[in-house]
């Protein structure tokens, strides 16, 4: 039997995904219009975001830990582009006046995943 070929893996300094810039010195009381992070593509196409919160947090509170998506799609490789990631209503009124939070903000575009972890100030 022919020998089973190597897994494909990306080129030495190949990015794991699109490159992410998180918000700086985000403010919880500036949720409402939501959380705008700067995207690099790594191709032409639709590019997703998912923020979360840890669990435990988001069970005190009594909100999903998934507190908002958002979508952007890039013309072209190498776009660097904002996407807004609009904020649930309950999420969105529960989080405006807490400090100290820990935001994950994942970013998916064909199958290659980055996240960035930041604190609500």
């Amino acid at each position: 039997p022919p020998a089973a070929a190597p897994p494909a893996t990306p080129p030495a300094g190949a990015p794991a995904g699109p490159a992410i810039t998180p918000p700086a010195g985000q403010k919880a009381s500036a949720l409402g219009k939501g959380l705008s992070v700067k995207v690099v593509s790594l191709a032409a196409g639709s590019i997703s975001g998912v923020a979360t919160i840890p669990a435990a947090v988001a069970r005190r509170l009594g909100i999903p830990a998934t507190i908002g998506t958002g979508r952007i799609t890039a013309a072209r490789a190498g776009q660097k582009l904002t996407m807004k990631i609009k904020l649930g209503k309950k999420a969105r009124r529960k989080l405006k006046k807490l400090r100290g939070v820990k935001v994950t903000v994942r970013v998916t575009q064909g199958g290659k995943r980055s996240s960035v972890t930041f604190v609500l100030r």
